[in-house]
């Protein structure tokens, strides 16, 4: 039976690749600006609508309109962070990997559980030296708003 794409499917799609426009790109600054930004609008987002959730149902207030400068600095820097290594990763993948269980690896697990103790901790004593700002409802709800509309004229402008 024929293919719908000829004889030679491999050869079609690489001519409709092959017309398809170039994209662009992306300098890293402007790539860890995009994922800083979009975690940090996300952020607003989430607090905005968990603190008009909890202001309806007459729930807790406070934990949604306080913001800690240290947690938009982790917020910011932490996204780019993960990101980065997630892509490292994938990229370490070949085309023929497959899930394969692995041996345990003891220190692989006493360096994470070791970083993730310093993170903790180094939260919680820096946390307490930034300043906590509040921000309402609204407010989160409008900037994260202002920070949809800025990634679509900034990033994604067409």
């Amino acid at each position: 039976m024929p293919s719908r794409f000829g004889e030679k499917p491999g050869d079609y799609f690489k001519a409709v690749m092959d017309s398809a426009p170039r994209r662009t790109p992306r300098s890293r600054l402007k790539n860890s600006l995009l994922i800083s930004w979009s975690a940090l609008t996300l952020l607003f987002g989430t607090m905005g609508i968990a603190g008009l959730i909890a202001q309806w149902s007459g729930g807790p207030q406070e934990i949604f309109g306080q913001l800690s400068i240290f947690t938009l600095v982790v917020v910011g820097a932490g996204s780019i962070l993960l990101v980065e290594l997630i892509m490292k990763w994938m990229t370490s993948l070949s085309e023929d990997d497959s899930p394969k269980p692995k041996t345990f690896d003891i220190k692989g697990l006493g360096i994470y559980i070791g970083i993730a103790v310093v993170a903790v901790f180094a939260g919680i004593f820096l946390d307490n030296l930034f300043p906590v700002i509040r921000v309402s409802p609204w407010v989160s709800l409008a900037l994260a708003a202002a920070g949809g509309l800025g990634l679509k004229l900034i990033f994604f402008p067409s």
